[in-house]
């Protein structure tokens, strides 16, 4: 299966939805998404899968109520890791089955991959034939720095290539 087929048959406003196996949204599948993106340097499906993932993934709470007046109090913690369809739908409608998945607390995996995702964004390294290459911002989108500082700063961060790397943009202009 590519990317492009993933896109097109799983993918709704950014975020990951798998309808037969679990009838819900995947956070930490669409961050996989996110990082695969920007590796083949579709930076605009990357910056959609992340923005969804900022914007669902992590909440401290939902509260919705039924058309009988039962009140739901959803996601205790910071994090959630899948959202069922009752969540996508405004808790309006459940689907056909008798059960529906809300997943488990975070994993170490989705944490690194989170971190990981943040650090190619902001410089990534390839030693591809030693010759060795360092990528600076290859997934900085204009959109996050229209107000405030414009500024992008990477201070010791280690590399493959051993030491430690550093940047910084100064005040950025774009357009």
């Amino acid at each position: 299966m590519t990317l492009e087929t993933i896109w097109q048959s799983f993918v709704r406003n950014g975020g990951f939805y798998h309808e037969s196996a679990w009838n819900c949204f995947g956070p930490y599948l669409t961050l996989q998404l996110a990082h695969a993106f920007l590796l083949i340097g579709d930076t605009a499906r990357m910056d959609a899968c992340l923005q969804w993932t900022i914007g669902n993934a992590g909440y401290s709470k939902v509260t919705r109520s039924s058309s009988n007046g039962e009140m739901w109090d959803v996601v205790q913690g910071g994090w959630n890791e899948q959202h069922c369809h009752s969540i996508e739908a405004n808790f309006q409608s459940f689907p056909a089955r008798e059960w529906w998945y809300m997943g488990d607390i975070p994993h170490g995996w989705a944490c690194a991959e989170f971190m990981m995702l943040m650090r190619d964004i902001l410089f990534f390294e390839a030693d591809e034939d030693q010759d060795g290459k360092i990528f600076i911002a290859p997934g900085i989108m204009p959109h996050w720095l229209e107000s405030g500082n414009r500024m992008i700063t990477v201070k010791q961060a280690p590399t493959i290539f051993g030491g430690s790397f550093g940047y910084g943009t100064g005040p950025l202009t774009f357009g």
